[in-house]
C-alpha cells in the first residue's frame, strides 16, 4: 500500500509550516527577546519599589505616628529644632580665629669662663688665693706658732750675740724655745707662698696673709707638710721643729719665728700673745 497516497497533504503542511517560519522566523525571535527584556526590568522596577515602600514603613510612618508636626509640615522636628552643637559649629567657623604668636625665648650668649690661675695643692686642688685688697682687715692678732717660750727676743738696733757665729749682730725676728719635732702651726689664715731651704736658717716656709702681711717659719725638719698655694687656715699644722738652721745649730731646739710687713721685718711679739 502506498502511504504517500493516503496521506497527499501531509507535505503540504510541512512546507507551509516550514515556509511559515523561514518567513517569520526573525519577527518570532524579536519578540521573544522583548518580551525578555520587558520581563526582566519589570521585576527589577518591582524590587526597587519594594524596597522603598519597606523604607518608607520603617522610617517614615513611625516618625509620623510619634510626632504629628512632621505629618502637616513634611518635616521631621528634628530638621525643624537647630542642633545646639551644630550652631556652635558655625559659629565658631564664622568667628575667625586670632593667632596670637608664642613669644620668641631670649638667646642669652654663653659666657665662657676666663681661666683663673688658682693655687693649688699637693692633690691638683684648687685652693682660694686671699686678696690682697684695701676691704680685707689687717690681722693684729695671731696664736703661738708652737708651744713654747720666746727665748731670744726680737733687737732692730742692739746687736745679740750669737753662740754658733761667736759674734753680735741684729736680731730681727724671734727664736721660740721648745722640744725638737714640736708642731708648727700657722698663726693665722692665709696660703703658703714659699717653701725653700735657705742655707742660713734651713727649711723654711713662709705665709701670705694678704695686706702686705706674712709669716715666715725656719729651722724645720722637713718641706712636705705643705704645698706651695696651698690654703692654710689659723691652727693648720704646717710643719714640725728641726735642726737644720746652720746659723743656729748651737742654740737649743727652737722656732726661728718672722714676721714682715711689706717684705721688712718688724718685731713679731707685736702680734703674738703677750705672755
Amino acid at each position: 500500500m502506498n502511504m504517500k497516497k493516503l496521506f497527499p497533504e501531509k507535505k503540504l503542511t510541512r512546507k507551509k509550516i516550514l515556509n511559515f517560519l523561514d518567513k517569520r522566523l526573525f519577527y518570532v525571535v524579536l519578540t521573544l527577546c522583548i518580551c525578555i527584556v520587558g520581563a526582566t526590568i519589570y521585576l527589577t522596577m518591582g524590587k526597587d519599589q519594594l524596597g522603598n515602600s519597606n523604607n518608607s514603613v520603617q522610617g517614615v510612618i513611625p516618625d509620623e505616628i510619634n510626632n504629628p508636626a512632621s505629618s502637616i509640615l513634611g518635616k521631621s522636628p528634628e530638621k525643624l529644632v537647630p542642633n545646639k552643637s551644630d550652631e556652635d559649629n558655625k559659629s565658631q567657623a564664622a568667628t575667625p580665629t586670632k593667632i596670637v604668636p608664642s613669644a620668641t625665648p631670649k638667646v642669652t650668649p654663653a659666657v665662657s669662663a676666663k681661666p683663673t690661675n688658682k693655687p693649688t695643692n699637693k692633690s691638683g686642688k684648687s685652693v682660694a688665693k686671699p686678696a690682697s685688697g684695701k676691704n680685707i682687715a689687717e690681722i693684729t692678732d695671731m696664736i703661738m706658732p708652737v708651744f713654747g717660750q720666746i727665748c731670744v727676743g726680737y733687737s732692730s738696733d742692739k746687736p745679740v750675740y750669737s753662740k754658733t757665729l761667736e759674734q753680735w749682730q741684729t736680731h730681727k725676728y724671734v727664736e721660740i724655745a721648745c722640744e725638737k719635732g714640736s708642731a708648727v702651726k700657722a698663726t693665722a689664715d692665709g696660703y703658703v707662698c714659699e717653701i725653700k731651704d735657705d742655707p742660713k736658717y734651713g727649711i723654711t716656709v713662709v705665709l701670705d696673709h694678704s695686706n702686705g702681711l706674712k709669716t715666715v717659719y725656719a729651722n724645720l725638719a722637713s718641706s712636705n707638710m705643705v704645698a706651695t698655694n696651698q690654703k692654710v687656715s689659723i691652727g693648720d699644722i704646717i710643719g714640725c721643729v728641726g735642726n737644720t738652721a746652720v746659723f743656729e745649730s748651737a742654740e737649743q731646739p727652737h722656732l726661728h719665728f718672722e714676721v714682715l710687713k711689706n717684705d721688712k721685718p718688724v718685731n713679731p711679739s707685736s702680734y703674738l700673745p703677750k705672755e
